[in-house]
């Protein structure tokens, strides 16, 4: 299968490619460079939208602040679900409206080509004239669907922002304090973090050493590190030991599959979650010394613009960028950032260890 995007009606001055295809291997769109398909405009997100072909059709997930709308001004998908596209379809992103179409390769068997659903037409052809909807996207950064309360969501593939916490130095404070002492903080520290999780529209998704917590917004996921970590420097005083935590936060695409029954009866979570992005988190907690919470790229450009002109409970928030850092198992190396206040984090460049370290300057081997 093939799918091909296409302006309608583009500006005079658009730079870039009025159309793009994408293959059965995906792809991104949004405005900065190093997507597959670069749309330059102030409404479009550094990475607006993931175009991805699962069971034989290709769907779209939105991971914009201002939104992907399918069909009309009203119809704006929910931040992180999936949509399928079918020839015909008309979306918007940012000032753009986009005609979609869906054409079999040779490779296809019993492939078939969705009828259009609305004949859509550049206004410089010769073809009759249809209407195209229009597609309204408001300059502000506020979101209704954004505002919902996040649920673990059923199996499928979802795009959405993972959080991994990790205690820092637990093994040390359990041989200091004894089993039943670190048992007792543990717990408390377990319960602090469930407490925030509900007031930051999060999801626990799984808990070992450390937390997989689910949002559906990069600011939420913020929001809940920077509480947790304040909130563990109020056990620390109250338990007369230093407790810290190191966390990493990532907005990617995630497979959700669920266990049978059987296997739940058996102690199996009640869902899994694979995908690159879960690891890929892993390796930014792993980085992380204590009270430091890093972010990919992709929560960074998010979560700070959603912050722009929000004050925050916690302060002035710092977002501070480390540079590039060579990861285990990731071919490329991988931008690195930093959000913190004052007092929280120590908003300085982590040392690197043995699954990450920093990339070497251009230019030297």
């Amino acid at each position: 299968m093939v799918l091909t995007l296409e302006i309608v009606d583009p500006p005079a001055d658009l730079q870039e490619e009025s159309h793009q295809t994408f293959d059965e291997e995906g792809g991104t769109i949004g405005r900065r460079a190093g997507n597959h398909w670069r749309l330059p405009d102030s409404l479009v997100s550094g990475q607006h939208a993931t175009i991805s072909f699962q069971y034989g059709a290709f769907s779209i997930i939105d991971t914009s602040t201002n939104g992907v709308f399918v069909d009309g001004a009203r119809n704006r998908l929910e931040f992180g679900r999936s949509h399928r596209l079918r020839s015909g379809d008309v979306i918007g992103i940012g000032p753009y409206v986009i005609r979609v179409s869906v054409t079999p390769t040779a490779d296809d068997e019993d492939a078939t080509i969705i009828a259009p659903q609305t004949a859509v037409r550049s206004a410089r052809t010769s073809q009759p004239e249809t209407t195209v909807p229009r597609i309204l996207v408001s300059r502000t950064h506020a979101s209704d669907a954004s505002n919902q309360r996040t649920t673990l969501p059923p199996e499928g593939t979802f795009v959405k922002t993972l959080l991994i916490t990790d205690l820092v130095a637990s093994t040390r404070m359990t041989e200091e304090v004894g089993d039943s002492r670190a048992s007792e903080i543990f717990s408390s520290q377990d319960r602090l973090a469930r407490d925030l999780l509900a007031q930051h529209n999060g999801v626990e998704v799984d808990k070992t050493d450390g937390f997989l917590l689910f949002f559906d917004r990069p600011i939420e996921a913020v929001n809940f590190s920077l509480a947790y970590h304040q909130a563990l420097d109020e056990l620390s005083k109250e338990v007369g030991f230093q407790i810290a935590t190191r966390i990493g936060i990532h907005l990617g695409e995630v497979i959700v599959r669920k266990n049978t029954d059987e296997d739940i009866a058996r102690g199996a979570n009640e869902v899994e979650v694979e995908g690159f992005a879960k690891p890929f988190t892993a390796r930014l907690m792993a980085l992380a010394v204590g009270k430091q919470t890093l972010l990919s790229y992709s929560v960074f450009d998010v979560a700070r613009r959603a912050s722009v002109g929000v004050k925050s409970e916690h302060g002035e928030l710092r977002w501070v960028p480390h540079g590039s850092y060579v990861m285990k198992g990731v071919e490329d190396p991988v931008d690195v950032f930093e959000v913190g206040v004052e007092g929280i984090g120590p908003l300085t460049a982590p040392p690197g260890g043995e699954k990450a370290k920093r990339a070497p300057a251009k230019g030297t081997l």
